[in-house]
């Protein structure tokens, strides 16, 4: 069976208990990083390391992450409030050819309110 090669989309206090539960997660590994704070997507990757769960590189630019061929499917961990603006750039990529992913995990709740929600299901869509 192949490797599952996984992007996390965010780097905070959540992302290091999915990253702790990667540990439990056969054939699969975490590839990629994606967070506005470089220091502390270092700081994840270096964790992820340390749980022989991968060994990622950090982006700053969710689409440069989608475009990452070493990324099959993206975990979304990142604050509700930045939710809806960088699933659309995920599924913008994905759309124009540029990114071949699998599938796409959110953290919950999958956003905000009913119309965040809305516009997140019409973009991946």
């Amino acid at each position: 069976m192949e490797r599952l090669r996984i992007g996390f989309v965010g780097s905070g206090f959540v992302a290091r208990f999915h990253a702790q539960a990667f540990a439990s997660v056969r054939n699969a590994e975490i590839t990629a990083i994606m967070t506005r704070d470089a220091s502390k997507g270092s700081e994840l990757a270096t964790f992820c390391q340390s749980l022989g769960v991968g060994n990622p590189t950090v982006y700053t630019d969710v689409r440069e992450l989608a475009r990452d061929p070493n990324v099959d499917a993206i975990w979304f961990l990142a604050p509700n409030y930045v939710r809806v603006e960088l699933i659309e750039a995920i599924a913008d990529e994905v759309k124009s050819g540029l990114a071949q992913l699998s599938g796409l995990a959110v953290e919950k709740p999958l956003a905000r309110n009913l119309r965040e929600a809305r516009q997140i299901l019409q973009a991946v869509s």
